[in-house]
């Protein structure tokens, strides 16, 4: 079976668990912060491992993030853990905010900046695109130094790219064509 459909399933599944209990913020918010921990390393390895026995699995995701989400979390990733399918958590995060976002018509914003932008700069962006798009934005922001300066926002599949590098990109290969 294909990995992406399996990562679907769970995910329209705890969905619609989610739905029924009222949770799905919650569990929206639980999902963000387990995307988040799979950016360290040690975390990724511990839930992909086949190696690991599944009890140490829950112990561990249980001591680390058992006070911090909802109790229909910690029971899905248990299921998930007897299932044999932890290894499909990060599919699953990212198939269940897209859902989520979907079912809420809300699109996921990316600013990107070379250095934390300010707050007036961000709800500025914000305010525009929300009256622009007519829909409520979910704001991430990424710190990319190789940018220089200026700024790129990604909102679902568009893209504006206002850096410093990307218009001397521009500007290098307008000199090599003449």
């Amino acid at each position: 079976m294909n990995t992406n459909r399996i990562s679907v399933r769970y995910a329209k599944a705890l969905f619609s668990a989610a739905q029924d209990q009222n949770l799905a913020v919650e569990i929206s918010n639980d999902m963000k912060l387990i995307e988040t921990s799979f950016q360290i390393e040690d975390f990724k390895l511990l839930i992909e491992n086949p190696v690991i026995a599944p009890s140490k699995k829950i112990a561990a995701f249980s001591a680390i993030f058992g006070k911090k989400v909802s109790r229909l979390t910690v029971d899905f990733f248990n299921l998930l853990t007897k299932n044999k399918r932890e290894a499909y958590l990060p599919g699953i995060t990212r198939n269940f905010l897209s859902i989520y976002r979907k079912a809420f018509s809300i699109k996921a914003l990316t600013i990107t900046t070379a250095e934390h932008p300010d707050s007036v700069f961000v709800k500025t962006i914000e305010d525009i695109l929300k009256q622009k798009f007519s829909t409520k934005l979910e704001t991430t922001i990424e710190i990319d130094e190789k940018i220089v300066g200026g700024f790129i926002l990604r909102m679902e599949d568009d893209l504006f790219d206002g850096s410093v590098a990307h218009k001397l990109q521009q500007i290098q290969k307008e000199l090599l064509e003449n």
